[in-house]
């Protein structure tokens, strides 16, 4: 099993590599950032004490253990709180830092009912307990990344500016790799086969390398969202105090002027645009404008953005074929205030329930 000790290797040394690359980097990672970093380099130290457990002679040491502890005591703990910065306005809070708490119970608790008084049954079930408590850590980050896509929806026209794919990306390779890590433990320990354990610590090498891909490349956050919200109060201060939406004649004057900013302005075709933005130019306060939007169209600020510009895009694509003018998708998307041409296909499709291709082939 030698060769199988060297090959985890791999593994960790991505791991390793990542987390540096971005701890390391000057002042451009971000607070979440530099928690998942830390989680990977901890992650890849983790993998290097449980391969310890492949050499000959050493397998009393319990390095597997070891490397168990790292795992759940710090490196999915660290991995909550990454997401709690990535995914949330109110951030990591002094009741977060509880997510310490429970597994260095358990696995006190576990390791004393094996180490102290040799009871097998107390330490497998904290492991069962633990394994159980990763898997929730888990599911719980994927379903805060969908929220963090609803809470920036509400604020910002585009979504996919704001790196929402790769937080996506980055905790859906954060899922695998625990099942992986997973049946390379169970394979190793009770198969003994060298070629599938080997085909395992590869997948788990190029899963690594792509969330550290994902992480790196992690350009917004909540916190972002946070900073940006906080210079806007401040300069909201400063505006002298709007009536509240019960006030006689507020509601339609608000709504007075955003028709005048949508339809005369057509504020929806610049690609920038975003509810403080809009805010700011009608002179009024992000809360009191997304409830007008809210109240009066049932959608929040990204999908009433959206579908103006998916109309607007149908409306240029009819002119074009009337004038006989070849239909470009790409001029189009540009046209509609979609730099980026995988956005505009996302958010036509999810307007008409077809393509672009299809809906001029059906429709034109």
């Amino acid at each position: 099993m030698s060769s199988l000790w060297f090959l985890f290797f791999i593994p960790a040394l991505i791991a390793i590599v990542w987390g540096l690359i971005i701890l390391l980097r000057p002042r451009r990672s971000m607070t979440a950032q530099r928690l998942n970093a830390a989680a990977m380099l901890l992650g890849g130290v983790a993998i290097i004490l449980y391969a310890q457990g492949f050499r000959p002679g050493e397998e009393s040491l319990h390095w597997d253990d070891i490397a168990y502890f790292v795992i759940v005591l710090a490196v999915i703990p660290l991995y909550y709180l990454a997401v709690r910065h990535l995914t949330t306005l109110s951030g990591i809070r002094l009741r977060d830092y509880l997510i310490f708490v429970a597994p260095a119970v358990v696995v006190v608790l576990g390791a004393v009912s094996l180490y102290v008084f040799n009871y097998e049954h107390g330490y497998q079930f904290s492991r069962v307990f633990i394994a159980f408590y990763t898997i929730v850590i888990l599911i719980w980050s994927y379903t805060e990344v969908r929220s963090y896509y609803r809470l920036l929806s509400e604020y910002y026209s585009t979504v996919e500016n704001t790196s929402v794919e790769d937080v996506r990306m980055l905790t859906i390779t954060a899922l695998v790799i625990i099942p992986v890590a997973i049946t390379i433990i169970a394979i190793a320990h009770y198969q003994k086969t060298v070629i599938l354990t080997s085909v395992m610590i590869v997948l788990l090498s190029v899963i690594l390398f792509v969330a550290g891909f994902f992480l790196y490349r992690i350009r917004y956050s909540a916190e972002n969202l946070r900073r940006r919200l906080a210079e806007y109060d401040a300069m909201e201060k400063q505006i002298p105090p709007r009536p509240s939406m019960s006030a006689e004649g507020s509601y339609a004057r608000c709504l007075q002027q955003l028709k005048q900013a949508i339809e005369t302005d057509k504020v929806y075709l610049d690609p920038d645009v975003t509810l403080v933005s809009l805010a700011e130019r009608i002179q009024t306060n992000r809360t009191y404008l997304s409830e007008v939007i809210h109240l009066t169209y049932g959608r929040s600020f990204s999908d009433y953005i959206n579908h103006l510009r998916i109309e607007y895009a149908m409306q240029l694509m009819r002119e074009k074929k009337q004038q006989g003018s070849p239909i470009l998708v790409k001029e189009v998307a540009m046209a509609s205030g979609y730099p980026i041409s995988s956005s505009f296909y996302r958010a036509f499709e999810r307007e008409s329930g077809k393509t672009p291709s299809k809906w001029i082939k059906e429709n034109l």
